[in-house]
């Protein structure tokens, strides 16, 4: 019932949206006319930001940087995403933010001829991987593979850096690959039983995260070379469950963090496979925070101007809010001012943090 009101509402707000376009040629006004009707209704402030669907009115500046040619390899990971050109435009983009980097696509091998020419007309490198099975929980080992075999790519080619990006996924800022550079220089590797040139950058990740042991989310990869051909060089995955939330919900009448840390959800798996290879790690929040500290790097969603295409384009972010005045403790998330707080040694640990993951609800009610 939900998703018919959902799609309902969807096309109910395309056919106002075209009659507004006469009056409106941006959308400014009937998007500004929305969000004071939100103001008023709920109990929130609501902004928004724009992200263009194609390149074709990108609007180069004269500021350069010192990055050399090739000294970044991208690697589009995944199935190609066709719905609005979106995997193909994400390349069109890059060539214009990051004009030095070499574009690597690693996806699969049914991938038409046709739709691969026009990614090799946009001078990408083009990785086809065999599919094969098992496929891991939540497609896990498809991911681990494409990914290890679009590093693999990068290396031959020479590539310092590599950025480990999902098809789906698209970075609007310019000067990204330098601010990321800028944060292995900053922040040097401080452990020496992982044997890492410099810390491994992800995304902030889902609500939880700062509870659950060893979630670093997987849309994006960013490190030195050898650096992310070492993550993702792990054993496979043994099961073979290509849809994890429908498992989930299958599964589990109500599902927590500690079940999603127990199943091992892609997020934990390469982090834990990855550490497991050099050091004993448990599933404490203390020994996470401990590896945090060490090895790793958070960002923000803002700090690249990302959007994620799999789930709602709009990707609401509640900052550290919710619509509330917080999120509620078991849902804290590390952003990228908690990560570098873990770092400093700035923020506390308590045993307490420890029961959080069982407070956390991915969904369903407890009784």
């Amino acid at each position: 019932m939900k998703k018919i009101l959902k799609r309902i509402l969807n096309n109910y707000w395309k056919i106002q949206l075209l009659l507004f376009k006469f009056i409106d040629s941006n959308g400014f006004r009937i998007i500004g006319s929305l969000c004071n009707a939100f103001y008023h209704i709920y109990p929130n402030y609501c902004s928004y930001r724009l992200y263009p669907l194609s390149t074709k009115k990108y609007v180069d500046t004269k500021v350069r940087s010192t990055t050399s040619k090739g000294e970044l390899a991208i690697v589009l990971q995944g199935i190609v995403a066709i719905q609005d050109d979106c995997t193909l435009e994400t390349v069109r983009l890059y060539k214009k933010i990051f004009p030095s980097a070499i574009i690597i696509l690693s996806t699969w091998d049914f991938t038409s001829d046709e739709l691969l020419q026009k990614f090799r007309e946009e001078g990408c490198e083009i990785v086809l991987c065999k599919t094969f099975k098992p496929c891991g929980f939540g497609n896990v080992n498809y991911q681990v593979y494409t990914s290890l075999q679009g590093a693999r790519r990068a290396k031959e080619l020479g590539a310092k850096y590599v950025l480990k990006n999902r098809s789906d996924l698209r970075i609007y800022k310019e000067f990204s690959f330098e601010y990321l550079k800028s944060l292995l220089g900053a922040y040097p590797v401080l452990g020496t039983k992982v044997p890492l040139k410099g810390r491994i950058v992800t995304f902030v990740g889902a609500t939880g995260q700062l509870f659950l042991p060893y979630w670093l989310q997987d849309f994006l990869y960013f490190g030195y070379t050898d650096d992310i051909i070492n993550l993702f060089d792990i054993k496979q995955n043994e099961r073979d469950i290509a849809n994890a939330p429908a498992y989930f919900k299958r599964e589990y009448k109500y599902c927590t963090g500690e079940d999603m840390c127990r199943e091992v959800v892609p997020e934990i798996y390469i982090t834990k496979m990855f550490l497991s290879k050099y050091i004993n790690i448990d599933d404490s929040v203390k020994g996470f925070w401990e590896c945090i500290k060490n090895y790793f790097m958070i960002v923000d969603w803002e700090d690249l101007s990302a959007v994620l295409f799999k789930y709602d384009s709009y990707n609401r972010n509640d900052g550290d809010t919710n619509g509330i005045l917080n999120w509620k403790e078991s849902h804290r998330m590390i952003s990228h001012s908690i990560c570098v707080s873990i770092i400093n040694g700035y923020l506390k640990y308590g045993d307490w943090m420890e029961k959080e993951r069982f407070n956390y609800i991915l969904h369903g009610k407890k009784e």
